[in-house]
């Protein structure tokens, strides 16, 4: 479904465009096309919906506004980051239905997104208190990457998972399954109290463990 996406765009387009992945600093961004025609660089966000028309992302690309109006929030952001990371003279947000329709947006990331992303990133991303032991610094500064890498997929999967429950179906290709689980309640420790149990009596021995805390 992604190379028929990406011969699509390429079409509509005229441009060659293939993945790419791009760096800045500690910065990551994994397009999914990529491609240079004469002097202009394309970047192209592609998302196939499983709901196809009946998704959410599909139905609010039909309503008339700004590109960053018709593009969930949550999307928005990741063409925004994806633009502080790699900017490029032309951006591209394309929804793609196999065999039955398309929406090709233009997005138009202002400087003030980008600011705004990069205050926010910095903030997730506290710089670490100065250690004494400085020879640990590339450690430390690439545990900071790893968490926003993992906070970047951690949004992605969020993504998707909420697609495929939108879509009404329980089982999907590869095996995958939607089922229902319940989680048990937690104690009402003022009942056990009311009934002169004490809490304290049923507690497990205290775990001591060792965590990292973020410079404030």
């Amino acid at each position: 479904m992604g190379d028929a996406a990406k011969e699509k765009a390429e079409f509509l387009l005229g441009v060659d465009l293939e993945p790419a992945i791009f760096r800045d600093g500690v910065y990551s961004a994994s397009l999914d096309a990529y491609g240079e025609e004469g002097n202009e660089s394309y970047k192209v966000e592609i998302k196939c919906p499983y709901g196809r028309q009946g998704s959410r992302l599909w139905k609010q690309a039909q309503i008339e506004g700004s590109w960053d109006q018709v593009i969930p929030e949550y999307y928005v952001w990741q063409v925004v980051h994806q633009h502080m990371v790699m900017p490029t003279a032309r951006t591209f947000f394309f929804i793609f239905i196999p065999n039955e329709d398309f929406r090709l947006i233009e997005c138009f990331v202002t400087d003030e997104q980008v600011a705004a992303l990069k205050e926010a990133w910095e903030k997730f991303a506290n710089p670490e208190a100065e250690l004494t032991t400085e020879y640990l610094r590339p450690v430390v500064d690439r545990r900071a990457e790893v968490k926003l890498q993992i906070a970047q997929l951690s949004d992605e999967l969020k993504t998707i998972e909420s697609e495929l429950k939108d879509s009404g179906e329980v089982e999907f290709p590869g095996g995958l399954r939607l089922v229902e689980r319940v989680r048990k309640g937690s104690i009402d420790q003022r009942k056990m109290e009311k009934f002169g149990l004490a809490v304290d009596n049923f507690r497990k021995p205290d775990l001591t463990y060792k965590t990292f805390v973020e410079a404030s």
